[in-house]
């Protein structure tokens, strides 16, 4: 989950450069779990957990700079 939380932070830093290639960053990322999970049954849950929980922290921070600024 730890090493996953990073590439949330990128998806969401991605969105302030191109909401565009956020999106499609986010689904082949998911894309790419749903099928790792397939394929080698590693429970890649915890995973996208990370990565929700990098995304989420990465849209609080704008958010919050977005009203202070």
């Amino acid at each position: 989950m730890a090493l996953h939380f990073p590439v949330g932070l990128a998806n969401g830093l991605l969105s302030l450069a191109n909401p565009s290639l956020a999106i499609i960053f986010g689904a082949g990322f998911l894309a790419y779990e749903i099928s790792e999970n397939f394929d080698e049954h590693d429970k890649a849950y915890p995973d996208i957990a990370g990565w929700l929980w990098g995304l989420f922290f990465t849209g609080a921070l704008i958010g919050i700079w977005k009203c202070l600024t």
